[in-house]
């Protein structure tokens, strides 16, 4: 729930060394100039858990060729014998 102040701000006149933001993310939320736009928030957060999951897939595969590569290995130990 987003609360609101009844007075209104202006934004103080900008300086040639400050570059002003359109987006500002604390805590992992992004807010934007619109409080009523998601939108960059959500992307992001769809973006998170599709790199998480691509991430996820990768460690599988590398865990899959170890298993291999020690089956491979504990099969040559045998022919040797």
């Amino acid at each position: 729930m987003l609360l609101k102040s009844g007075c209104l701000k202006v934004p103080p006149a900008p300086l040639a060394i400050v570059e002003r933001k359109s987006k500002l993310k604390l805590l992992g939320v992004t807010f934007e100039d619109d409080p009523v736009n998601w939108d960059s928030h959500i992307n992001h957060v769809l973006e998170d858990e599709e790199e998480e999951e691509d991430e996820e897939e990768e460690e599988e595969e590398e865990e899959e060729e170890e298993e291999e590569e020690e089956e491979e290995e504990e099969g040559e130990e045998e022919e040797e014998e």
